[in-house]
């Protein structure tokens, strides 16, 4: 078996990037919650709105939280692949169960059609899974 190693894929290498992508999402969660605070009337009247934002924080926590593993010192790939497996689960598992919650009551708002559209839910968590199984057997 080929290790991620041997082919120059070193995980220690993207410290700084987890760094960046950690703040950046830490930011954006920051500022989901002003703007969910300063529409919290109208985000409250829809179960569709309160759905997608409670995904998108979701979204935005998991990239915060990927940002965090990386950045540990001397962790192992095989551990940091575990750690994004069970993240992978965590995080489809609430996707899963918010999305029906989103689409039961439709909003006829065109920010609701945009972001049911948009929405990365399925891809997020398949290729955080996808992610985790390759450090974890490399």
């Amino acid at each position: 078996m080929i290790l991620l190693r041997d082919r120059g894929i070193r995980v220690e290498t993207w410290d700084a990037f987890a760094t960046i992508a950690g703040g950046a999402a830490a930011a954006l969660t920051g500022l989901l919650f002003v703007a969910v605070s300063i529409r919290a009337d109208y985000i409250a009247r829809s179960q569709e709105l309160r759905s997608r934002a409670a995904q998108t924080l979701i979204l935005f926590g998991t990239v915060l939280v990927i940002g965090v593993l990386m950045a540990i010192p001397g962790q192992g790939y095989r551990t940091l692949g575990a750690e994004l497996l069970a993240l992978a689960v965590i995080t489809g598992a609430g996707l899963y169960v918010l999305d029906p919650r989103a689409k039961a009551s439709r909003s006829n708002q065109a920010i609701a059609q945009v972001l049911e559209a948009v929405t990365p839910n399925a891809v997020t968590s398949v290729l955080l899974l996808a992610a985790g199984i390759i450090l974890f057997w490399a």
